[in-house]
């Protein structure tokens, strides 16, 4: 945190929420740090569908960076994040998801495996 403007450092990769410079509310990653204060993001949210998977640019004043715990919530967002890693290619970044998720024990795979139908026709066995 800086101690003068009592604003989180945000950096590149960072995942944010803001409004753009035309007014546009925004849930995105940063994708170009200015020095002047100005941020491009690549909006992932947003209230206005026309801007959803472009990059826009937001005031530092007007951008506050997101917790890890709105990143990778309940529900289907990791998943969707997943989804977003495969899309962009992103190898190590579907990995660190991936491993977020976790793998399921035996006994949840046991639970989960449907049981096959038993054959009731014996087909070796015609008259």
């Amino acid at each position: 945190m800086n101690l003068e403007t009592g604003m989180e450092h945000i950096g590149v990769g960072d995942w944010v929420s803001g409004v753009t410079v035309m007014d546009e509310k925004f849930i995105g990653y940063v994708d170009v740090e200015d020095p002047i204060g100005i941020y491009r993001v690549v909006v992932t949210q947003s209230d206005r569908d026309r801007i959803i998977g472009k990059r826009v640019g937001a005031r530092a004043s007007k951008v506050r960076k997101l917790d890890d715990s709105h990143t990778a919530g309940s529900g289907g967002e990791l998943e969707s994040l997943i989804e977003l890693a495969l899309m962009t290619w992103d190898e190590a970044w579907f990995h660190e998801l991936a491993s977020r998720k976790g793998r399921p024990t035996e006994g949840e795979i046991g639970k989960k495996r449907p049981q096959l139908p038993v054959n009731r026709i014996k087909m070796n066995e015609m008259p």
